[in-house]
């Protein structure tokens, strides 16, 4: 099978004001069925390489770059993509990010409709009560609670049958035994489809425990107002 996501020699920058900062990517790669941890302390990178595989962030130089299936040299990634990925990928934010003023259901619902997807009756039923949340599809997110809200977005992720999840700190939010069910959910949810899952957390003792494949970033500060990160399987 081939890898869900394969990136070689990629490198990316940000400039805030007079910082700059830099990540490079050596060797990356998430195969379908695989989760993957990415850990490291704030400040380090972690989002910027979410931003990298979400296509919101170009790559400053690259030798391999492929995404969900895509081989991607990109001039322009972003709105030039947008159609096509919202069918490749599923974003699951920190803290759910549902919108406030819709159900669970019409957060769900939604989301697929934005990607192209029109999930029918029993299949959307099928995934609630794979992802344990059949009883509060009629509520609001301010009426459940943090773990059902990331049970909530999973759901949102995974309804236009994504190849690649990319999770930034979906634990960060909730307390130590409610972050290792959501941590086993994406795991068992990554197993049974197949799917390339990316967890972005502060956690390595959680990654561990869930058996993940685990890539460090390890910040240097190469001089005032300059950080390069790269990141190194361990």
């Amino acid at each position: 099978m081939d890898p869900v996501v394969l990136l070689h020699d990629v490198a990316a920058q940000r400039k805030a004001g007079d910082r700059l900062f830099e990540l490079s990517v050596g060797d990356f790669e998430v195969g379908g069925g695989e989760l993957v941890a990415l850990v490291g302390p704030s400040g380090s990178g972690k989002s910027t390489l979410l931003d990298l595989l979400g296509l919101i962030l170009p790559p400053s130089s690259y030798g391999t770059f492929q995404v969900a299936g895509m081989n991607l040299p990109i001039d322009s990634p972003g709105l030039k993509n947008a159609a096509q990925l919202r069918r490749t990928i599923g974003f699951v934010l920190q803290h759910g990010a549902l919108l406030p003023f819709l159900s669970v259901k019409d957060n769900i619902v939604l989301a697929a409709a934005l990607a192209g997807a029109s999930p029918d009756r029993c299949e959307l039923e099928e995934l609630c009560a794979e992802l344990g949340i059949s009883g509060i599809l009629e509520a609001k997110p301010s009426q459940i609670s943090g773990g059902q809200r990331q049970r909530a977005a999973l759901a949102r992720a995974l309804v236009h049958r994504p190849k690649l999840i990319l999770a930034d700190e979906p634990t960060g939010s909730v307390d130590a035994q409610q972050a290792l069910e959501i941590g086993r959910l994406l795991q068992n949810t990554t197993d049974s489809h197949g799917l390339g899952t990316v967890l972005v957390t502060h956690d390595l003792a959680l990654a561990k425990h869930l058996g993940a494949k685990i890539y460090q970033i390890y910040p240097e500060i190469d001089q005032p107002g300059v950080v390069r990160s790269r990141i190194e399987q361990v």
